[in-house]
């Protein structure tokens, strides 16, 4: 069965497999543990504690919203993974002074790529969320902003979830920052969250302050 490597490592994980990894890889990608319990970010909620456990529902929060941790928390994907490994590096990420960026590493990228962080949904099913934050752009040629989305996960790269999402776009050019927000419900059975920044083509977008939270009463969506 072929997957992502994000689900093969978690299969590893609940299997106690080994996972080989080049030196060269772990050197640009590795990112440390924090806490003793190495297993914890691999593990689904239900793997964490029991079904029917009595005990306190387990709380979803997103984590290191001020990039104090690097990327810790923070994935790329999207459809630049599709078009095969002569692209697989065709964005970049990076994090200083608590601003996330997502840049083209190439002249002409391909597809879009995303910089996201996922949650589970449990809190949030059923509410209507807003996701905002201060974006500033450099030289984008196509679209960038704001990444919101809900729903199941799917195994390819490309395509980020099975539900519906927003976005919250700005045009080509560059752009000084500015606060920007995307507002939209949470189905009642999605299983994660993911919000971020996306870009698509050349430029640069960069990303501070975020914040997740429930949408305010009256916001539209």
């Amino acid at each position: 069965m072929t997957v992502s490597a994000g689900y093969g490592l978690k299969l590893a994980v609940a299997a106690g497999a080994p996972v080989r990894v080049a030196d060269a890889v772990m050197d640009r990608l590795a990112v440390p543990v924090h806490g003793e319990d190495v297993h914890a970010p691999f593990l689904l909620p239900s793997a964490v504690r029991p079904p029917g456990d009595p005990g306190q529902r387990q709380r979803f929060e997103p984590r290191n919203m001020a990039f104090t941790d690097g990327l810790d928390r923070w994935e790329l994907a999207g459809s630049f993974l599709d078009a095969g490994r002569p692209h697989w590096q065709d964005y970049s990420r990076a994090a200083a002074d608590e601003t996330a960026v997502l840049a083209s590493a190439v002249p002409q990228p391909s597809g879009f790529a995303v910089l996201f962080q996922e949650i589970y949904a449990d809190d949030y099913r059923g509410r209507t969320v807003t996701f905002r934050g201060q974006l500033r752009t450099t030289g984008v040629a196509g679209q960038v902003g704001l990444h919101l989305a809900a729903g199941r996960p799917v195994d390819r790269p490309g395509e980020h979830l099975r539900d519906r999402g927003g976005s919250s776009l700005t045009g080509p050019g560059s752009s000084d920052w500015t606060w920007h927000d995307v507002t939209m419900p949470v189905p009642g059975d999605a299983d994660v969250i993911r919000f971020g920044i996306s870009l698509a083509g050349r430029g640069r977008i960069e990303l501070r302050n975020p914040e997740l939270s429930p949408a305010r009463p009256g916001t539209r969506e």
